[in-house]
């Protein structure tokens, strides 16, 4: 009974940090930018040989994606010089979606943040959802 009492979505709302301004969607944001600043170079780093191993062949087949799915319809022959960028916020995108489904901020409670929540889906919050518009 003790859990119909509690808001199941608790940790999907925006909270706000001591300094006003930054808030949990903000934070994840954050975390998100710096795991695709520091992963995504380690998976794309140059290949030895013709045949992608490992990671890279994930990332190929997202570009690939991407670029013969999304930018190659819309935009015809600007497709490739704007895949990067579309790739990029395609990657954010998801990870920050995905992010939104783990409960980060009772992880922080229990590590003694529980002034500091990170934690649900960024696009929640209608400024990033026009932003990325």
């Amino acid at each position: 009974m003790m859990l119909a009492s509690e808001n199941p979505l608790e940790f999907v709302i925006d909270k706000a940090w001591p300094c006003g301004w930054f808030s949990s969607q903000i934070a994840a944001m954050v975390l998100v930018g710096l795991v695709l600043m520091v992963v995504l170079p380690l998976i794309v780093r140059r290949q030895k040989g013709l045949v992608p191993r490992g990671a890279y062949r994930l990332a190929e087949a997202f570009v690939l994606l991407v670029r013969d799915r999304i930018a190659a319809p819309a935009m015809g022959p600007l497709a490739t010089a704007f895949t990067p960028f579309l790739c990029t916020l395609m990657a954010f995108l998801l990870l920050v979606n995905l992010f939104g489904l783990i409960p980060l901020g009772e992880l922080f409670k229990m590590i003694g943040l529980e002034n500091y929540p990170v934690g649900g889906a960024a696009t929640g919050s209608i400024y990033v959802t026009g932003a990325l518009a």
